[in-house]
């Protein structure tokens, strides 16, 4: 059992070295990613957001040869600059944007002018409360409830959700990113393809057994299509 920012780190490299020992990358084998995962904290998943998600994120969404080679080009060219820091502060102005980012590793923040911001840093987060739509009245009934880290839905492994007393709602599912605080690796199809089928032999099964739908749900959520 590590605490602390050690567990954080531990995941990262207890993923990469579980994969290598399977003769797999990194990115091939999202069940022992999630397996990890589980096994952090809440407190520890935290950090590890904060903390070490940017570095993962690198090695896990590498993206296409020809496309960095683009990317190096443009660089080359001075056409684009890569900063690392956090940004702190964004204002609009009458030309555009002023943006305040703080360097990793400093105290100082530097502003800088921009005409666009695009926001690659991953999944949009899901609002899932009572009162935000689409999924306030489900929330609401107890059939579904936030993950601990406020970014989606929280789904057991199979993507069933979890209600209010943290038991999986029969015939309620949750599939894909809408998961990923929970299981922190559903983003990639080769994963979602894994996951639906998991879910619908099991909705299978329920009807196989005579059950229905959740009690005021009358959907079964799957991405953000219903």
């Amino acid at each position: 059992q590590l605490n602390g920012h050690l567990a954080s780190h531990a995941f990262m490299h207890r993923t990469v070295n579980s994969s290598h020992a399977a003769g797999t990358q990194p990115t091939d084998d999202p069940v022992v990613t999630q397996s990890l995962w589980q096994r952090l904290s809440p407190a520890d998943r935290r950090r590890f957001c904060r903390h070490v998600e940017c570095i993962w994120s690198a090695v896990r969404h590498r993206m296409a040869p020809g496309v960095a080679d683009s990317l190096d080009a443009i660089r080359r060219r001075g056409g684009l600059e890569v900063r690392v820091g956090r940004i702190v502060a964004v204002r609009g102005t009458g030309r555009g944007l002023s943006v305040g980012i703080r360097g990793r590793g400093g105290s100082t923040v530097e502003l800088h002018a921009y005409d666009w911001m695009i926001n690659c840093s991953g999944v949009v987060r899901l609002g899932v409360s009572a009162v935000d739509a689409p999924l306030g009245p489900l929330v609401a009934a107890g059939l579904l409830r936030a993950d601990a880290l406020g970014r989606g839905i929280d789904v057991t492994p199979a993507g069933a959700a979890l209600g209010r007393s943290g038991a999986p709602t029969p015939g309620l599912h949750a599939l894909g990113p809408l998961g990923a605080g929970s299981l922190m690796e559903i983003t990639a199809m080769p994963d979602i393809r894994e996951q639906c089928a998991t879910a619908a032999r099991s909705i299978a099964a329920g009807i196989s057994h005579g059950f229905g739908r959740p009690r005021g749900s009358g959907l079964t959520v799957a991405g953000l299509a219903r």
